[in-house]
């Protein structure tokens, strides 16, 4: 009876328009904040956080913290496969698009405070983790010897492996890319490298060298 009250009430949760704007908003794997996803949903930024609290403590959402802000996304892939499975017997409408706020020039790559954000962070964040160079404790993990090779490449000896890292949640792609040590010993890399340049304003711009080393690399 337990659980047969529990997917009842799950399914509560994904009848109410509202909050099944804001799940679909959030099929995109992208973390929104409350505020976003009640412009998604048209509805107040009041009634989108009861909405959200709601879902979290359902299961199907998680709050991740990055400073003063908080962002919702989809509890994992189980979720997304749900919502996905129900897409596929009932045509939903789409939700407002939530357009970044982030100028373009800064959205491709830029540095967040001393590492490597933007598309190009969080692409390397995404090979990095999706290839098992990486071993998890709690909140922080750490890049092991499997990523020898590439690193070498960036002239990052094998000696200083494992090295320590953690998830921050990227601005503008709202998905992660990598701080702490590694994150700070990757950009002193790429920019020694030439991989490549500072800039202006946090910017940095790939050079051709380094556009062709990372495709090399399916980064």
């Amino acid at each position: 009876m337990e659980e047969s009250a529990a997917f009842s009430a799950t399914a509560a949760l994904l009848s109410d328009a509202s909050r099944a704007a804001m799940l679909l908003a959030l099929l995109d794997g992208k973390a929104y904040t409350a505020n976003e996803l009640a412009r998604a949903a048209d509805i107040t930024p009041q009634t989108a956080s009861f909405h959200l609290d709601k879902m979290s403590k359902a299961g199907l959402l998680v709050l991740l913290r990055q400073g003063r802000y908080r962002y919702f996304r989809l509890a994992g892939p189980d979720v997304a496969r749900t919502l996905e499975s129900i897409l596929s017997l009932q045509h939903a409408p789409l939700p407002r698009q939530i357009v970044s706020s982030c100028p373009s020039r800064l959205r491709e790559a830029r540095t967040c405070f001393d590492h490597i954000a933007g598309a190009l962070g969080v692409r390397i964040y995404r090979a990095i983790t999706s290839r098992g160079w990486t071993t998890h404790a709690g909140a922080q993990f750490a890049i092991t010897a499997a990523a020898a090779d590439f690193l070498g490449e960036l002239g990052i000896p094998r000696d200083l492996l494992p090295v320590k890292s953690t998830p921050c949640l990227d601005w503008s792609e709202r998905e992660f890319h990598f701080a702490g040590d590694f994150g700070r010993l990757l950009l002193q890399a790429m920019l020694s490298q030439r991989w490549v340049l500072g800039g202006k304003s946090r910017q940095l711009t790939m050079t051709e060298a380094g556009q062709r080393r990372l495709a090399a690399w399916g980064i």
